[in-house]
């Protein structure tokens, strides 16, 4: 999700008077994966971007991403990012899984989120009626739909927040 922003500047020509150029930078937020596959391994190509408009400085742009790789077995579940008390956690069985699906997902099916919950039964598995792809409630009509998509004043869906908060509550402190 993005868009372009414009930034002024004043700068003065060869005479001294003062000349605006407006020029417009991309503003991104979002994820990027690209996935290949060789024999029975999946390799991921993720590619991050929290790009924000500076709060101290009106014309800067504060820019983060990150890149990584991963790569794991078909079938199964791909660990992104974790400490190693997680993956200890996982050995020992008290690691708990997530899931959230919108079931006005045109990009990623209800049938998708069932089976990915089937491979790992003992997850938890909330399916929002309403929601989409980029978490919020949208009628199935793909202009609708994309228009969400570079949209960042629609609210995300509400219930989204309450189950997530809800699945972190019933996590065991550890």
């Amino acid at each position: 999700m993005g868009q372009s922003i414009p930034i002024t500047s004043v700068q003065s020509d060869g005479y001294g008077y003062p000349q605006t150029n407006t020029q417009y930078s991309n503003v991104t937020q979002g994820f990027y994966v690209t996935a290949t596959v060789t024999g029975d391994i999946v390799h991921l190509s993720i590619s991050t971007n929290n790009d924000r408009m500076s709060q101290q400085q009106a014309d800067a742009i504060k820019v983060q991403s990150t890149d990584t790789q991963v790569s794991g077995r078909l079938g199964e579940w791909i660990t992104l990012a974790g400490a190693s008390g997680q993956s200890r956690a996982d050995e020992h069985g008290v690691a708990r899984r997530y899931s959230t699906q919108g079931r006005n997902d045109m990009q990623v099916g209800v049938g998708d989120a069932e089976l990915l919950h089937k491979a790992k039964p003992d997850s938890q598995l909330a399916i929002i009626d309403g929601m989409n792809h980029v978490l919020r409630i949208v009628p199935m009509d793909i202009k609708r739909q994309l228009a969400s998509y570079k949209d960042p004043q629609l609210p995300l869906a509400s219930e989204v927040t309450d189950r997530i908060l809800k699945f972190l509550d019933s996590v065991p402190a550890t």
